[in-house]
């Protein structure tokens, strides 16, 4: 089913064209529309005070909007009923009925589109743990890290930086480093950063490995769909973080494992998949009951 969608011009918005793009739509007139789509703001903004005033900009609009912040701002807002409102960062305890988890869409094109990898058979009676990126984003990964060095059971792989990619974004060498390091580990260390989110969680399951998760009152994708606690290494709290490694280790398939990571990535948190989701399970439902209502 195609959704009319009235979009506001894009500018240097070209994230949230990204999504639209993989929204099956018809574009339309705002008096039309099912669906207005905000183009207000920009990647990483987290200037709080302009959100809320954003989302207040459309307080008043007799249609529903679509609005979407890719942030490390974490905090609640004041979000207008009338507004679906998808974010990357925030707080579970706090997250209000039209507040939707936004995945990382950048995932794959910040590793360079690299192809996805081949599932690596188990080998040895040590699980690998890999973490390439910075400790200077929040102090927890680094008492993670410290934790995970202290068990002799499990193999570090380890590449500290001191800088959200070495200081470097996008310099294929990093980039290269970071997917060999990722290749090499069973498991990677993908708590939150900065943001209450990880764009390292869902590095890792498109490129086919286990993220290990801490979790810190984050929402994740899909909870109602996906038993992320099945396939991934879930801890409720960092004590579990080493006995549920080992626990996962020894009563998992891993090599199926990897290949059902890479399986919900493409079916859930690629674009394409995402957009397919939200659009059968959230928009078209949404405007079938505005319907039935009118």
């Amino acid at each position: 089913m195609s959704l009319k969608l009235y979009i506001e011009p894009y500018g240097n918005n070209n994230w949230t064209e990204q999504i639209v793009n993989n929204i099956p739509h018809i574009p339309t007139t705002k008096d039309d529309c099912d669906y207005i789509v905000s183009s207000k703001l920009p990647w990483g903004i987290t200037d709080s005070g302009f959100i809320q005033q954003v989302l207040n900009s459309y307080k008043n609009e007799s249609k529903n909007v679509l609005l979407f912040l890719t942030s490390d701002y974490n905090e609640p807002f004041e979000v207008p009923s009338n507004i679906l409102f998808f974010r990357t960062g925030m707080y579970k305890s706090q997250k209000k009925p039209n507040e939707y988890l936004l995945p990382y869409i950048g995932a794959k094109a910040e590793l360079l589109n690299h192809v996805q990898m081949e599932a690596m058979p188990k080998r040895g009676i040590h699980p690998t743990i890999g973490f390439c990126g910075s400790i200077a984003s929040h102090p927890s990964r680094l008492q993670y890290i410290n934790k995970l060095k202290m068990h002799p059971g499990i193999k570090k792989n380890f590449i500290l930086k001191n800088e959200y990619w070495g200081g470097n974004p996008h310099n294929p060498n990093i980039v290269a480093e970071f997917i060999k390091n990722v290749r090499d580990s069973y498991f990677t260390l993908s708590t939150r950063g900065t943001g209450n989110w990880s764009s390292r969680f869902y590095q890792v399951l498109y490129l086919g490995r286990i993220p290990v998760f801490i979790n810190t009152d984050m929402v994740l994708p899909f909870e109602d769909k996906i038993n992320w606690r099945d396939i991934i290494v879930y801890c409720d709290s960092p004590n579990e973080l080493n006995d549920k490694i080992i626990q996962f280790w020894n009563t998992k398939d891993i090599q199926h494992a990897q290949n059902v990571c890479k399986d919900v990535f493409n079916n859930y948190l690629s674009v394409e998949g995402w957009c397919r989701t939200i659009t059968n399970d959230i928009l078209v439902p949404l405007k079938q009951k505005a319907s039935v209502n009118m």
